[in-house]
């Protein structure tokens, strides 16, 4: 994990300080690039905090993921011009309960998070959206996410490098369903049975 999400920012950050070191940007480019790099190390610092919450043994429970999905999107998406929706089943103490009681296998946890984080990045970047919906649902241990935007689709799934296939790969590695449908905006549906 920290080289599939750190190895390309980290060698983006090299070259965009080599680029700087030359001197032969214009100052609007010197500016742009200055912007990129600093969201590029704000990613590496939040991947890491990211990698590690998924393997502290403290943070186990279903409530601590959904919590963490919670915080990743405004974390995300509060200083983005997208609306966004975060709806999910823990209402009511005796659910915060339930979901404080339902402990998740390390695989589980790690996989299900970067498989909610790379959709919810993909929307950032690729989606020109104006509008999200995430929904996460439980029934009969049946464990279910959704995430819908209004935006332009997939044109190239290429033009989202390997986020689309690295989700795919960690939905098999947990047995779990998962289904990309592109059109006039992209669903993303996951299904992990019994959770």
């Amino acid at each position: 994990d920290l080289h599939d999400e750190i190895g390309g920012k980290m060698t983006r950050i090299s070259i965009g300080t080599d680029i700087l070191k030359d001197g032969i940007l214009t100052e609007d480019e010197r500016l742009l690039e200055l912007e990129r790099l600093g969201q590029q190390s704000r990613e590496v610092t939040s991947t890491i905090s990211d990698v590690i919450w998924s393997i502290d043994a403290r943070k186990d429970s279903l409530l601590d993921m959904v919590e963490r999905m919670e915080i990743h999107c405004k974390e995300m998406l509060d200083f983005t011009s997208i609306d966004y929706h975060f709806t999910h089943f823990i209402k009511g103490e005796k659910m915060r309960e339930q979901a404080q009681g339902k402990k998740l296998d390390i695989l589980v946890r790690q996989n299900l998070y970067f498989i909610f984080k790379e959709a919810i990045n993909n929307v950032i970047k690729h989606s020109q959206a104006s509008e999200l919906s995430i929904v996460l649902d439980l029934k009969d241990s049946n464990y279910s996410m959704i995430i819908q935007d209004n935006g332009v689709g997939i044109p190239d799934k290429k033009s989202i490098g390997q986020g689309l296939s690295n989700m795919k790969m960690r939905a098999e590695k947990i047995d779990g369903d998962l289904s990309i449908h592109s059109n006039m905006g992209t669903k993303i549906t996951f299904h992990l049975y019994p959770f």
